[in-house]
């Protein structure tokens, strides 16, 4: 019985016990045992892949959106205010980073080492708060001309490179040939 217990704090306490109600539910109905469930690590690398995929491709679109949208729209009033290349910068960051994100979502898909799925997780938090960072400042910077926020851009921008090195971390460590 203890091994049981420690297995279900293993697993997830959550899971194991409605493992154990499903085994006890087959076991009445004179079935010798339910199908298989797909592995915890399986349902992660899942639920990451689709986290990431979903995440990089709605940036990506917003990033196209703001693009033309300050080609457009706004031109006349970023080239007065002098703010277009500010613009100009964010969209692109943002750009480069949604194909990193979608990047890491499919790295995740991949099969790899615990400490590998680690960083790449890291990775895919930094480039996420990075680029909304870094990108949604400077864009309220171009719109408002408020100098203050042009201060809070470089966080984004240290965000942006811890999501580059824990990406190269969790290659080095993902065991793959």
């Amino acid at each position: 019985m203890p091994t049981a217990v420690f297995e279900c704090i293993r697993q997830g306490i959550t899971d194991c016990v409605l493992r154990h109600v499903e085994v006890t539910a087959y076991a009445l109905k004179g079935r010798s045992k339910p199908p298989a469930r797909r592995s915890l690590a399986a349902r992660y690398t899942d639920g990451m892949m689709k986290l990431w995929l979903i995440a990089g491709a709605v940036l990506a679109g917003l990033a196209v959106a703001a693009g033309s949208f300050g080609a457009h729209g706004l031109k006349d009033m970023l080239a007065a205010n002098g703010q277009a290349a500010n613009w100009e910068t964010g969209v692109r960051y943002a750009l480069f980073h949604a194909i990193a994100i979608l990047a890491v979502g499919l790295f995740a898909g991949l099969p790899q080492a615990e400490p590998a799925k680690t960083w790449l997780a890291g990775a895919g938090i930094c480039f996420l708060l990075g680029t909304l960072i870094f990108s949604g400042f400077l864009a309220a910077l171009a719109l408002s001309g408020v100098r203050i926020l042009g201060a809070i851009v470089p966080i984004g921008g240290v965000l942006l490179l811890f999501g580059w090195a824990a990406l190269a971390i969790a290659a080095a460590r993902s065991g793959g040939r």
